[in-house]
């Protein structure tokens, strides 16, 4: 392969990217601004599937060796940790590889649609697939780890970490958080979202 091979293939894979992000913003201002606010999970994920590539529960984590145990686990039966993105501006928690907005006040829902890539839909998590919502187990988590999680449905576990159908967020810690980012956006995250606890260390009482 020449290196005018590799850089058509490059410009190629950009060009079909570039298509692929402009479906997604034309279904976004179709959608109108709720939906683009609060997408929760249906933004294209297929293109953010490429964009991330696949992922273990964070990066650096040794790969997921995953079992399926019984469906229909309750809340609060499962613990994890994790971070977001945050809009700095609004205080909106987002996912990690993509624009996904956790809506304040309601549990976040696993979804899959790329079937046009990988296969028939599916109902996520799945062993086969990367969709699901991910966070380590306590004790393996990192200092990225400033958020707390509820999981629950249908999960998949993995030597460092879940993969479930359902979470939420309970608490943040505001130590590591502000290892990151400043009081002022983590005001402005509580206010988005009032039902998560502030904590200074994980060993106070949830």
């Amino acid at each position: 392969m020449t290196v005018s091979d590799v850089i058509w293939i490059v410009l190629v894979g950009m060009t079909i990217m570039g298509l692929l992000l402009g479906v997604e913003a034309l279904l976004q201002r179709r959608g109108g601004k709720k939906q683009v606010a609060l997408n929760q999970g249906r933004v294209l994920p297929f293109a953010s599937w490429i964009l991330a590539g696949p992922i273990n529960a964070y990066p650096g984590s040794t790969p997921l060796s995953l079992v399926f145990p019984d469906d229909g686990i309750r809340l609060g039966e499962i613990v994890g940790r994790r971070a977001w993105h945050v809009d700095i501006f609004s205080g909106y928690l987002l996912a990690l590889n993509s624009p996904i907005v956790w809506p304040p006040g309601e549990a976040m829902e696993a979804h899959c649609e790329s079937g046009v890539f990988r296969g028939a839909p599916h109902e996520a998590p799945d062993e086969a697939c990367t969709c699901g919502l991910y966070a380590l187990k306590p004790g393996q988590d990192v200092a990225d780890c400033w958020g707390e999680v509820e999981l629950w449905g249908s999960y998949l576990e993995g030597e460092r970490g879940y993969c479930a159908q359902y979470a939420r967020p309970t608490r943040i810690n505001r130590v590591l958080f502000l290892g990151k980012y400043d009081q002022k956006i983590l005001d402005r995250v509580t206010n988005r979202y009032p039902e998560i606890a502030i904590v200074d260390t994980w060993e106070e009482a949830r």
